[in-house]
């Protein structure tokens, strides 16, 4: 809700920002075939938005998508991963991956 109301107010952000969290849990929990759902998510969010072309709005919602996947990929291939974040190491896995995720979307 706030995304979408920044987003409108001049453009300032992507209007599903919030929802990266939720992405990378999904892609961990439900594994990476979960991806282009992540896409089609963030693509019906800026359709409601409506304030770029289609191409901007592809290309966005590609980067986020690609983004939340290389940080579950990465949660994935971390040798004694859970996602049940029993031990703190778990957490600290994750935060450190969504934290390179949100890196990544922010790269040119």
């Amino acid at each position: 809700w706030l995304g979408l109301h920044w987003a409108q107010v001049g453009g300032a952000a992507s209007p599903v920002w919030p929802a990266a969290g939720i992405a990378l849990a999904g892609l961990v929990l439900g594994g990476l075939r979960l991806a282009p759902a992540v896409f089609a998510g963030c693509l019906a969010a800026f359709a409601v938005v409506g304030r770029l072309e289609f191409p901007a709005y592809a290309a966005i919602s590609a980067g986020n998508a690609l983004a939340a996947a290389a940080a579950a990929l990465l949660l994935a291939r971390t040798p004694g991963f859970d996602h049940r974040l029993r031990e703190p190491r778990d957490v600290v896995a994750i935060a450190a991956a969504g934290a390179l995720g949100a890196a990544l979307s922010a790269a040119p």
